[in-house]
């Protein structure tokens, strides 16, 4: 996490020298909403999509023990690359993103399968899903450190939450919404609502974003 945020801390300096509005989906919003606290007007509009800080793994109620000997496993050679293999086929990657990602089965075609599963073939992919689902990603511990991003935020902020989000994200994601001064949009999606309802996402942030 340290390196992610200090990627994002760097660049937002290198690049911007006035306040710049931020969309961040996932994990990305914990690292925007951490910059957010340490320099509160780094942001001049925050759009949180599907915000989410723990990893399935964690969410599931794995201890970090657990969590880490399996990041380890994958890591490793032969069984690690066996175990990740068996967890990219085509089939298992579409079961997972009917489960957790998409809501509308027919969007998972074949050939967009088969484009995420070109991804995961790349050279030492197997890597980044292994922290992420296993925590160590996870931009915070628990959710009041999380939580804690958000006291006396200047920035508007503005929440979008996908309505068939997995139980445990959706408890998150509500206990953002219950905060002040936070607005709060509801939408047909799951984890991936950024990327399903693309088109839905911009009507609401758009407008946000300038003013309107």
């Amino acid at each position: 996490p340290a390196v992610y945020y200090q990627l994002l801390h760097d660049f937002v300096r290198s690049q911007f020298d006035a306040p710049v509005a931020v969309i961040a989906a996932g994990h990305a919003a914990g690292y925007v909403m951490q910059l957010a606290s340490v320099q509160p007007t780094v942001w001049s509009k925050i759009v949180l999509v599907a915000p989410t800080w723990r990893g399935p793994l964690p969410t599931m109620g794995a201890t970090q023990q657990i969590a880490g000997a399996v990041r380890q496993t994958v890591r490793s050679p032969l069984l690690g690359q066996a175990l990740y293999k068996l967890n990219t086929v085509p089939s298992f990657l579409r079961l997972m993103y009917r489960r957790h990602v998409y809501t509308d089965a027919d969007k998972l075609t074949p050939q967009f399968i088969q484009q995420k599963y070109q991804i995961t073939q790349r050279p030492g992919a197997r890597f980044a899903p292994a922290a992420f689902v296993t925590g160590a990603l996870d931009p915070a511990q628990n959710r009041s450190d999380f939580l804690q991003n958000f006291q006396s935020l200047p920035t508007p902020l503005r929440l979008l939450i996908g309505e068939q989000a997995p139980p445990g994200s959706m408890a998150e994601m509500e206990a953002i919404a219950q905060l002040p001064n936070v607005q709060t949009d509801r939408l047909p999606g799951s984890l991936g609502l950024h990327e399903e309802y693309a088109a839905e996402v911009a009507a609401i942030a758009r407008p946000f974003l300038q003013n309107e």
